[in-house]
This record gives structure tokens, sequence and C-alpha cells, in this order.
């Protein structure tokens, strides 16, 4: 987990900057960010946003 979570956060500019402090401080590793939904506490979206240089696709579609 980077930093603390980002409860409220409604401007994507401070995502963007935490996603580049995170691929700064770990450069070597796949970064992912987790959503979740206030209401029904749940996590809604996941995605990978960073895979490091040299990794290889699996071509699994």
């Amino acid at each position: 987990m980077w930093k603390l979570l980002m409860f409220g956060c409604t401007d994507a500019i401070q995502v963007c900057a935490k996603l580049e402090e995170a691929k700064k401080a770990y450069p070597d590793s796949y970064i992912r960010i987790l959503s979740f939904d206030n209401v029904r506490q749940v996590q809604c979206i996941m995605l990978i946003t960073y895979k490091p240089p040299g990794c290889e696709e699996t071509g699994v579609a």
C-alpha cells in the first residue's frame, strides 16, 4: 500500500501525482489503483496503472 488512503479525493491530479511518486519509489514493481464504494463499502474498481519496464506480455486477452 502506498501512502495513506485518499478518502474523499475528487481531484484526479492528486491521484496522478501519487502514482508518479510510487513509480519513482518502486520502478521495478507493478502498481495498481483500487477504488471503493463508500455506500456499499465494497471494492468497485481495480486497475493496473503501471507495469515495470521489460515485463513480458502474456498474450491473455
